[in-house]
């Protein structure tokens, strides 16, 4: 939120940044510290943040989009699939666990690829849907 308070004192970029859109900041920083899974494979949790703080649903993809490009969440969207995550330091985490041979000794790499089914051993102690949502962070990045 520094960095937004910061931003608001430049001449100009108040107009810019709603008051509502301060409120979804605060919303989701609050919901870090409560949430049992950071990862989510649908936008529903924001919507219901967002719904909270704005009147005018249209704007949730740019408001969204500029949470994301803030880091304060991670959004990823592509056609009808959608992914949130509320933890930028948790998803990078549990991405390291791929790449990280220290935690993977076992892990099958053939030219550099993985396969999904690899990948659920990486993961196992996440449920599928986060197991489904992380694939689809891949595939985006």
């Amino acid at each position: 939120t520094a960095i937004i308070e910061a931003a608001m004192m430049v001449p100009g970029v108040r107009g810019l940044v709603a008051e509502s859109w301060k409120k979804i900041v605060a919303k989701v920083y609050a919901a870090k510290a409560t949430l049992k899974i950071p990862l989510y494979s649908d936008a529903e949790e924001l919507v219901q943040m967002m719904d909270e703080c704005m009147t005018d649903r249209r704007s949730f993809d740019v408001v969204a989009k500029l949470l994301h490009d803030w880091g304060v969440l991670l959004y990823y969207k592509e056609g009808l699939q959608t992914a949130v995550c509320f933890d930028p330091h948790w998803l990078s985490l549990a991405l390291r666990r791929v790449v990280n041979k220290q935690e993977n000794r076992d892990l099958k790499v053939l030219n550099g690829v993985v396969e999904h089914s690899e990948l659920a051993k990486v993961w196992c102690d996440f449920a599928q849907p986060t197991r489904q949502s992380l694939l689809f962070v891949l595939r985006m990045n």
